[in-house]
């Protein structure tokens, strides 16, 4: 009995050393595993929000996100397709991406699977101002996009992102809830990082009131009180993956494009800052007469 007990009680000692050895996951501040509710990465094989995709600015060497909204058009910042003094850049100096889930994919234009597509037109409001460093107002441009080369005719001529563009809103009305999806800005170490996926991320609508108190919107303070730029936050932080490029799209129920992310916000000890994003709908008429304007030039 008594070399039972002994036994038992050296088995228990065993276990706790072995639990004690064994290698415990360490986050950073602030930091929480990554949600199955309210974050996910989309990789390669998914055929989500096909139609975002990467503008990338040969001038100043930004790359910043985009939304496909038709065929040919594609919906960015402003600040994404001008030069360091606010000037817009000469279309043949952006190139947008498409149909490519890691922003490393096409690193020296080795291995990618994404299509290269060139601008024809840039198209900017006359109001589009830049405030600060880090803010500009009227945040919003329209791209016209060359057509496909296809020298051998090999693409066909069926649309195979019929259907599953992002549209406009209908109404003027803010959303309450939507989800960001983009690219996460590189780390130091792009071959290893997490952050160049492609993710999708639920965010909350902001009070206005709130939003144009809170010392992080500061620039925008004037636009967010007009409606011009609404604000929003993570439901989660996702360790690791605070920052993220500009440009891409703020997606409501439908694929509707409500907004446009013109405010970056980012510190790895103080999750879940404010987000600002141009309000598409403020724009609606905007973007429709510039479209409309840019076909009849054809």
């Amino acid at each position: 009995m008594k070399i039972s007990i002994k036994l038992a009680l050296v088995g228990l000692l065993v276990l706790a050393a072995l639990s004690d050895a064994a290698p415990k996951k360490k986050g950073k501040k602030g930091g929480k595993k990554e949600s199955k509710n309210c974050a996910k990465e989309l990789g390669p094989k998914s055929k989500d929000h096909a139609h975002q995709l990467t503008v990338k600015n040969s001038g100043t060497g930004g790359v910043c996100g985009g939304t496909w909204i038709s065929k040919n058009v594609v919906i960015t910042a402003g600040h994404c397709v001008v030069d360091k003094a606010g000037k817009k850049m000469n279309p043949g100096m952006i190139t947008v991406m498409t149909g490519i889930r890691d922003s490393n994919e096409g690193l020296l234009g080795l291995f990618t699977t994404g299509t290269s597509r060139s601008v024809k037109e840039i198209e900017m409001p006359k109001e589009f101002k830049k405030v600060s460093e880090t803010y500009s107002t009227s945040d919003i441009a329209v791209l016209k996009l060359a057509p496909e080369m296809d020298l051998l005719g090999l693409r066909g001529k069926d649309d195979k992102m019929k259907g599953k563009y992002a549209t406009l809103p209908k109404g003027k009305d803010a959303p309450t809830s939507a989800a960001e999806v983009g690219f996460l800005t590189p780390s130091k170490d792009i071959f290893k990082s997490k952050s160049t996926k492609f993710w999708e991320r639920d965010i909350t609508i902001m009070d206005k009131a709130e939003c144009a108190k809170d010392e992080h919107m500061e620039d925008a303070k004037a636009d967010v009180e007009s409606g011009k730029t609404i604000c929003g936050k993570e439901n989660c932080d996702v360790e690791g993956l605070c920052e993220r490029m500009t440009g891409g799209g703020l997606l409501c129920k439908g694929g509707v494009l409500c907004g446009v992310q013109t405010v970056h916000n980012c510190d790895e000890d103080e999750p879940k800052l404010p987000q600002g994003y141009l309000n598409v709908a403020e724009f609606k008429d905007w973007i429709e007469q510039t479209i409309e304007d840019m076909d009849e030039e054809e």
